[in-house]
Protein backbone atom coordinates (compact mmCIF):
# COMPACT_ATOMS: atom_id res chain seq x y z
CA UNK A 1 0.00 0.00 0.00
CA UNK A 2 2.87 2.40 0.42
CA UNK A 3 4.40 1.57 -2.54
CA UNK A 4 1.29 2.51 -4.40
CA UNK A 5 1.05 6.02 -2.73
CA UNK A 6 4.83 6.63 -3.18
CA UNK A 7 4.42 5.76 -7.05
CA UNK A 8 1.14 8.05 -7.22
CA UNK A 9 3.09 10.81 -5.41
CA UNK A 10 5.76 10.63 -7.97
CA UNK A 11 3.57 10.96 -11.12
CA UNK A 12 1.79 13.51 -9.84
CA UNK A 13 5.08 15.51 -9.10
CA UNK A 14 6.28 14.96 -12.67
CA UNK A 15 3.19 15.01 -14.42
CA UNK A 16 3.04 18.82 -12.50
CA UNK A 17 6.41 20.16 -13.39
CA UNK A 18 5.70 19.06 -17.00
CA UNK A 19 2.35 20.64 -16.96
CA UNK A 20 4.35 23.80 -15.54
CA UNK A 21 7.11 23.24 -18.12
CA UNK A 22 4.37 23.39 -20.93
CA UNK A 23 2.46 25.86 -19.53
CA UNK A 24 5.84 28.25 -19.32
CA UNK A 25 6.47 27.80 -23.04
CA UNK A 26 3.09 29.29 -24.27
CA UNK A 27 2.92 31.83 -21.78
CA UNK A 28 4.59 34.42 -24.19
CA UNK A 29 3.69 35.18 -27.47
CA UNK A 30 4.11 38.15 -30.35
CA UNK A 31 0.60 39.70 -29.04
CA UNK A 32 0.61 39.14 -25.15
CA UNK A 33 -2.37 36.24 -25.30
CA UNK A 34 -2.67 34.40 -22.22
CA UNK A 35 -1.39 30.80 -22.16
CA UNK A 36 -3.16 27.69 -23.39
CA UNK A 37 -4.84 25.74 -21.01
CA UNK A 38 -2.25 23.70 -19.27
CA UNK A 39 -4.53 20.82 -19.35
CA UNK A 40 -4.09 20.44 -23.23
CA UNK A 41 -2.37 17.01 -24.23
CA UNK A 42 0.29 19.07 -25.83
CA UNK A 43 1.45 22.79 -26.69
CA UNK A 44 0.33 23.84 -29.84
CA UNK A 45 1.39 27.06 -31.11
CA UNK A 46 -0.12 30.31 -29.71
CA UNK A 47 -2.89 31.73 -31.17
CA UNK A 48 -2.85 35.61 -31.27
CA UNK A 49 -6.54 35.23 -30.65
CA UNK A 50 -7.21 32.37 -28.61
CA UNK A 51 -9.39 33.50 -25.81
CA UNK A 52 -8.84 32.48 -21.69
CA UNK A 53 -9.00 28.74 -20.57
CA UNK A 54 -11.90 28.09 -18.72
CA UNK A 55 -11.45 28.13 -14.97
CA UNK A 56 -12.69 24.88 -13.14
CA UNK A 57 -15.54 24.64 -11.27
CA UNK A 58 -15.41 25.33 -7.59
CA UNK A 59 -11.91 26.58 -7.93
CA UNK A 60 -11.57 28.90 -4.78
CA UNK A 61 -10.70 32.70 -5.77
CA UNK A 62 -7.53 33.01 -3.71
CA UNK A 63 -5.79 30.73 -6.69
CA UNK A 64 -2.91 32.34 -8.25
CA UNK A 65 -1.45 31.15 -11.21
CA UNK A 66 1.69 28.64 -10.80
CA UNK A 67 -0.08 27.16 -8.23
CA UNK A 68 -1.12 23.49 -8.35
CA UNK A 69 -5.25 22.77 -6.66
CA UNK A 70 -5.91 19.43 -6.16
CA UNK A 71 -9.64 18.09 -5.90
CA UNK A 72 -9.65 15.84 -3.38
CA UNK A 73 -12.61 12.91 -2.22
CA UNK A 74 -13.18 13.95 1.32
CA UNK A 75 -15.16 10.30 2.06
CA UNK A 76 -18.22 10.42 4.29
CA UNK A 77 -18.32 10.82 7.92
CA UNK A 78 -20.47 8.29 9.93
CA UNK A 79 -20.72 7.78 13.65
CA UNK A 80 -22.16 4.90 16.14
CA UNK A 81 -24.96 5.06 18.54
CA UNK A 82 -26.61 3.21 20.63
CA UNK A 83 -30.11 2.71 20.30
CA UNK A 84 -32.42 0.36 22.70
CA UNK A 85 -34.30 -2.30 19.95
CA UNK A 86 -37.65 -4.44 21.21
CA UNK A 87 -36.15 -7.53 20.71
CA UNK A 88 -39.39 -9.48 22.48
CA UNK A 89 -42.48 -7.47 22.43
CA UNK A 90 -44.99 -7.34 25.79
CA UNK A 91 -47.22 -9.92 25.39
CA UNK A 92 -50.24 -11.41 28.17
CA UNK A 93 -49.85 -15.11 29.90
CA UNK A 94 -52.84 -16.54 30.75
CA UNK A 95 -53.45 -19.50 33.48
CA UNK A 96 -56.62 -21.01 34.55
CA UNK A 97 -57.20 -21.42 37.78
CA UNK A 98 -59.32 -24.58 38.64
CA UNK A 99 -62.77 -23.95 40.91
CA UNK A 100 -62.99 -24.97 44.29
CA UNK A 101 -65.72 -27.30 45.78
CA UNK A 102 -66.24 -28.65 49.69
CA UNK A 103 -68.16 -30.95 51.20
CA UNK A 104 -71.09 -29.97 53.11
CA UNK A 105 -74.25 -31.16 54.83
CA UNK A 106 -77.37 -30.66 53.73
CA UNK A 107 -80.60 -31.37 54.75
CA UNK A 108 -83.07 -33.18 52.11
CA UNK A 109 -86.66 -34.06 52.36
CA UNK A 110 -87.64 -37.19 51.16
CA UNK A 111 -90.97 -37.23 52.54
CA UNK A 112 -93.08 -34.08 52.21
CA UNK A 113 -96.06 -33.01 54.88
CA UNK A 114 -99.13 -34.10 54.68
CA UNK A 115 -102.65 -34.52 55.64
CA UNK A 116 -104.06 -37.72 56.49
CA UNK A 117 -108.14 -38.76 57.62
CA UNK A 118 -108.72 -41.05 59.59
CA UNK A 119 -112.31 -42.69 60.03
CA UNK A 120 -113.88 -43.14 63.30
CA UNK A 121 -116.71 -45.89 63.26
CA UNK A 122 -120.08 -45.54 64.49
CA UNK A 123 -120.59 -46.43 68.26
CA UNK A 124 -123.61 -48.85 69.31
CA UNK A 125 -125.36 -50.38 71.91
CA UNK A 126 -127.93 -52.96 72.84
CA UNK A 127 -130.84 -51.67 74.16
CA UNK A 128 -133.95 -53.96 75.60
CA UNK A 129 -137.59 -52.47 75.34
CA UNK A 130 -141.01 -53.67 76.59
CA UNK A 131 -142.94 -54.11 73.43
CA UNK A 132 -146.35 -54.48 73.62
CA UNK A 133 -147.83 -56.69 71.29
CA UNK A 134 -150.94 -56.92 72.08
CA UNK A 135 -153.52 -54.23 73.37
CA UNK A 136 -156.00 -54.57 76.38
CA UNK A 137 -159.82 -55.99 74.79
CA UNK A 138 -162.59 -57.29 75.89
CA UNK A 139 -164.23 -60.19 74.51
CA UNK A 140 -167.15 -62.54 74.90
CA UNK A 141 -166.34 -65.44 76.45
CA UNK A 142 -169.07 -68.57 76.35
CA UNK A 143 -169.00 -69.53 80.05
CA UNK A 144 -170.01 -72.72 81.65
CA UNK A 145 -173.40 -71.30 83.97
CA UNK A 146 -175.43 -73.03 86.02
CA UNK A 147 -179.19 -72.10 85.82
CA UNK A 148 -179.91 -70.03 88.45
CA UNK A 149 -183.76 -68.43 89.23
CA UNK A 150 -185.67 -70.53 86.41
CA UNK A 151 -189.08 -70.67 86.28
CA UNK A 152 -191.29 -73.36 85.17
CA UNK A 153 -191.29 -74.12 82.04
CA UNK A 154 -187.82 -72.12 81.40
CA UNK A 155 -184.60 -73.45 80.03
CA UNK A 156 -181.13 -71.61 80.74
CA UNK A 157 -179.56 -71.63 77.03
CA UNK A 158 -175.76 -70.73 76.95
CA UNK A 159 -174.36 -67.86 79.00
CA UNK A 160 -171.35 -65.53 77.94
CA UNK A 161 -169.42 -63.26 79.73
CA UNK A 162 -167.54 -60.10 78.87
CA UNK A 163 -163.76 -60.74 79.58
CA UNK A 164 -161.01 -58.43 79.88
CA UNK A 165 -158.12 -59.29 78.36
CA UNK A 166 -155.71 -57.25 78.94
CA UNK A 167 -152.57 -55.69 77.08
CA UNK A 168 -149.68 -58.18 76.25
CA UNK A 169 -145.94 -57.14 76.04
CA UNK A 170 -142.71 -58.69 75.33
CA UNK A 171 -139.26 -58.09 75.86
CA UNK A 172 -137.23 -56.64 72.19
CA UNK A 173 -133.50 -56.20 72.49
CA UNK A 174 -132.12 -54.26 69.44
CA UNK A 175 -128.95 -52.47 68.65
CA UNK A 176 -129.22 -48.79 68.92
CA UNK A 177 -126.67 -46.27 67.49
CA UNK A 178 -125.16 -44.34 70.32
CA UNK A 179 -122.41 -42.04 67.96
CA UNK A 180 -122.41 -42.39 64.23
CA UNK A 181 -119.24 -42.35 62.48
CA UNK A 182 -117.05 -39.41 61.24
CA UNK A 183 -113.59 -38.48 60.26
CA UNK A 184 -110.71 -36.91 61.57
CA UNK A 185 -107.74 -35.16 60.06
CA UNK A 186 -103.91 -35.79 61.51
CA UNK A 187 -101.12 -33.59 60.38
CA UNK A 188 -98.01 -35.60 59.67
CA UNK A 189 -94.71 -33.51 60.10
CA UNK A 190 -92.13 -33.97 56.50
CA UNK A 191 -89.22 -36.34 56.74
CA UNK A 192 -85.78 -35.00 56.25
CA UNK A 193 -82.76 -36.40 55.67
CA UNK A 194 -79.08 -35.57 55.66
CA UNK A 195 -76.72 -36.12 52.63
CA UNK A 196 -73.55 -34.47 51.74
CA UNK A 197 -73.70 -32.05 48.69
CA UNK A 198 -70.46 -30.80 46.63
CA UNK A 199 -70.68 -27.25 46.79
CA UNK A 200 -69.22 -24.27 44.49
CA UNK A 201 -67.10 -22.15 46.80
CA UNK A 202 -65.03 -20.26 44.51
CA UNK A 203 -65.52 -20.18 40.59
CA UNK A 204 -62.51 -21.06 37.84
CA UNK A 205 -61.43 -18.17 36.10
CA UNK A 206 -58.79 -16.87 34.04
CA UNK A 207 -55.69 -15.04 35.65
CA UNK A 208 -53.68 -12.71 33.28
CA UNK A 209 -50.34 -11.80 34.00
CA UNK A 210 -48.47 -8.79 31.51
CA UNK A 211 -45.27 -9.93 30.80
CA UNK A 212 -43.19 -6.43 29.70
CA UNK A 213 -41.07 -6.42 26.87
CA UNK A 214 -37.94 -7.13 26.65
CA UNK A 215 -35.07 -4.74 24.82
CA UNK A 216 -31.45 -4.81 24.20
CA UNK A 217 -29.22 -2.21 23.15
CA UNK A 218 -27.64 -2.26 20.17
CA UNK A 219 -24.97 -0.26 18.60
CA UNK A 220 -26.11 1.46 14.98
CA UNK A 221 -24.07 3.36 12.45
CA UNK A 222 -25.35 6.86 11.14
CA UNK A 223 -24.13 9.24 8.34
CA UNK A 224 -23.05 12.84 9.96
CA UNK A 225 -21.60 14.08 6.48
CA UNK A 226 -21.53 13.15 2.70
CA UNK A 227 -19.00 12.26 0.80
CA UNK A 228 -17.68 15.49 -0.80
CA UNK A 229 -15.17 16.92 -3.17
CA UNK A 230 -12.90 19.93 -1.80
CA UNK A 231 -10.17 21.80 -3.90
CA UNK A 232 -6.88 21.82 -1.80
CA UNK A 233 -3.53 23.54 -2.76
CA UNK A 234 -0.59 21.13 -3.33
CA UNK A 235 2.48 23.30 -2.63
CA UNK A 236 4.69 20.15 -3.38
CA UNK A 237 2.84 20.67 -7.17
CA UNK A 238 3.12 24.36 -7.23
CA UNK A 239 4.15 24.90 -10.97
CA UNK A 240 8.05 26.57 -10.94
CA UNK A 241 9.54 28.85 -13.15
CA UNK A 242 11.23 27.01 -16.07
CA UNK A 243 12.17 26.59 -19.43
CA UNK A 244 9.31 25.26 -21.46
CA UNK A 245 9.21 21.03 -21.81
CA UNK A 246 7.80 18.41 -23.67
CA UNK A 247 3.78 18.16 -23.74
CA UNK A 248 2.44 15.22 -21.27
CA UNK A 249 0.35 13.07 -22.33
CA UNK A 250 -3.65 13.37 -22.04
CA UNK A 251 -3.88 9.27 -21.65
CA UNK A 252 -1.16 9.78 -18.41
CA UNK A 253 -2.93 12.44 -16.66
CA UNK A 254 -6.08 10.23 -16.85
CA UNK A 255 -4.12 7.21 -15.51
CA UNK A 256 -2.70 9.46 -13.06
CA UNK A 257 -6.31 10.96 -11.93
CA UNK A 258 -8.32 7.46 -11.57
CA UNK A 259 -5.24 6.21 -9.41
CA UNK A 260 -5.36 8.75 -6.77
CA UNK A 261 -8.85 9.74 -7.42
CA UNK A 262 -7.59 13.10 -7.46
CA UNK A 263 -8.19 16.12 -9.91
CA UNK A 264 -5.21 18.70 -10.56
CA UNK A 265 -6.42 21.95 -11.15
CA UNK A 266 -4.06 24.50 -12.17
CA UNK A 267 -5.17 28.39 -11.48
CA UNK A 268 -5.06 29.57 -14.98
CA UNK A 269 -2.07 32.15 -15.42
CA UNK A 270 -3.60 35.71 -15.27
CA UNK A 271 -6.11 34.54 -12.85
Amino acid sequence: MTRRVDWKNSFVVALVVAIGLTLTGCSSNCCGCDAPDPCEPSCSPCDPCAANSPRPQGLPDEAKAGEAWCRVLIPAQYEDYEEKSCCKPASTKRDWIEPVYEEREKKVCCTPARCKKICIPAEYEDKTERVQTCPARTVWKKIPCEPDGLGEGEKQGDCWKLVEIPAQFKDVTRRVMVKPASTKTENIAPEYKTVMEKVLVKPGEWKCTPIPAEYKTVTKRRQVAPCRWEWRRNEACDVPDAAPAADVDGDAKADATEAGDIDLGVAPAGK
